[in-house]
């Protein structure tokens, strides 16, 4: 009896792990190279961009850095009261 309790708990275990994409096969958001690599890397890409295609970029940039603004701002004058 004791061992089909432990041997369904760690059965659900490995069945857990396999949905939230923690191991084993599945895709990960943690990338496989090193910050500092994936920084570089993008870095090169950046520098060899013209000026146009830069600005799609940073218009998304700028779309969010306001987005937070109004985020912030919402969250602020919801304190006050």
């Amino acid at each position: 009896m004791g061992n089909s309790g432990s041997s369904q708990s760690s059965k659900a275990r490995k069945e857990r792990k396999g949905e939230c994409g923690g191991g084993g096969g599945g895709s990960s958001k943690k990338p496989k190279e090193h910050v500092t690599v994936i920084a570089r890397s993008a870095g090169r890409l950046w520098a060899q961009m013209t000026p146009e295609q830069r600005k799609k970029y940073i218009d998304l940039a700028n779309a969010e850095k306001k987005r937070r603004e109004e985020q912030r701002r919402k969250r602020k004058s919801r304190r006050r009261y």
